[in-house]
């Protein structure tokens, strides 16, 4: 693999760029700061919702793009608009919130700046609750996150949600584990989304070749990602499907993985 033909990288956020509580190392933000001085692109590529992944950006200063909600907004900061987006449809988000309120499930509806809740709002995560649907009528919303403690209800909504064009991602690990008491998740979206789909796009838009890219990834969701002809790096806590794919296996985010790779190899 040929590092110098690197001209964008593209960094997922949690388990990559961010440790097991959520922080960021300085020497990750120098790692970021040196590749930017070499005139190489740094884009966050996320399944966070966009506010949330905006505080980060700004937090790691990096470039002026940024993809969140798994790949169903691209949002260009020198236009300050997206150049790509993908909503869910009126009668989708009806018929999930309607679904989760019967069965006592927590749902997110992921918008730009808030995500809008029906139980609960977590301290620092720019949501507001809502009492009815309505309420979002004139609201874009780019993905939907469930929560419950309750498989039986989860699994059925899991079927309901794939017959219905949309599709399921970021599945909380309790789900392999299958135990009593387990809190389960996962994110929905618009059929055909992906972190890979939406990058493409990127290099279209900016005339990039696929070996131009660098890809910094850790969970499933970022395996659409390394199916493409990019540098991949897998960080050492990566899911192990990613590590098959990984050209690279760097350190893990405990180690900050990034900055190592970053030092050693540019």
């Amino acid at each position: 693999m040929k590092l110098e033909n690197i001209k964008l990288i593209t960094i997922d956020i949690d388990g990559t760029l961010c440790n097991n509580q959520s922080g960021i190392n300085e020497e990750t933000i120098k790692a970021i700061e040196k590749v930017k001085d070499k005139g190489i692109i740094v884009v966050l590529c996320t399944g966070r919702w966009f506010y949330y992944s905006y505080l980060i950006h700004e937090k790691v200063k990096a470039s002026n793009y940024l993809i969140t909600s798994n790949g169903s907004e691209l949002y260009d900061f020198n236009k300050n608009d997206y150049l790509f987006n993908s909503k869910i449809n009126r009668n989708s988000i009806a018929f999930i919130w309607d679904y989760c309120l019967k069965n006592n499930i927590n749902c997110y509806l992921n918008g730009n700046p808030y995500r809008y809740i029906n139980k609960y709002c977590p301290i620092g995560t720019e949501c507001k609750m809502i009492n009815d649907i309505e309420e979002v009528n004139n609201i874009d919303i780019y993905q939907i996150i469930v929560e419950s403690y309750n498989l039986d209800v989860m699994t059925e909504l899991e079927q309901l949600i794939t017959n219905n064009n949309l599709i399921i991602g970021n599945k909380s690990v309790s789900y392999s584990e299958r135990k009593l008491n387990s809190f389960y998740s996962f994110d929905i979206n618009n059929k055909g989304i992906s972190k890979g789909k939406t990058l493409k796009y990127l290099l279209n838009t900016l005339q990039l070749k696929e070996e131009n890219v660098l890809c910094f990834g850790d969970g499933e969701n970022d395996i659409s990602l390394f199916d493409g002809n990019y540098v991949k790096v897998a960080m050492g806590n990566a899911h192990p499907l990613l590590k098959e794919k990984a050209d690279f296996i760097t350190l893990s985010n405990e180690e900050n993985g990034i900055s190592y790779f970053i030092d050693k190899y540019f």
